[in-house]
């Protein structure tokens, strides 16, 4: 898995992709990896750019896509839709929405819902397998759908 972050562009509110970074004055900014290669195929490690980025809106990828082919990050509101028997059955049971997040204690992503019920990270991949989840947005560009959690 690559690790990656993403974060608003501190100026124009943009999102960015790539590696975070913290400078000495305490900023984060991320490093936008360059497209260049060397002739031996290999990256050259340099970046694009670095963006300085708003601390609160700095989200991991978590490894996980969404039905359609989206990166889930840290701070995304994902939905997903309970069936009876898997996937592919079309007889619905729940219907949910939650915010993944990161929970240091137990050093893993879990989704967080109004109520204050996590799901840890091994019940994620259970939900990714038998579920159907999908990016619906996330808790700073899409604030309003928080209100119907």
């Amino acid at each position: 898995m690559k690790i990656e972050f993403r974060g608003q562009d501190r100026k124009t509110g943009k999102w960015v992709y790539g590696d975070l970074l913290q400078f000495n004055d305490g900023s984060f900014r991320i490093g936008v990896q360059s497209k260049t290669w060397t002739d031996d195929g290999y990256h050259n490690n340099d970046y694009e750019k670095i963006v300085e980025v708003k601390e609160n809106t700095i989200g991991q990828f978590i490894g996980k896509m969404d039905v359609d082919g989206k990166k889930i990050y840290r701070g995304d509101v994902v939905s997903y839709i309970i069936t009876t028997g898997g996937i592919e059955d079309l007889g619905i049971v729940a219907k949910s929405r939650f915010i993944v997040d990161y929970d240091d204690d137990k050093a893993a992503f879990v989704f967080k819902f109004t109520n204050g019920t996590d799901m840890s990270y091994n019940l994620f991949e259970g939900c990714l397998q038998y579920h159907k989840l999908k990016v619906l947005g996330n808790i700073y560009n899409d604030p309003q759908l928080l209100n119907s959690l």
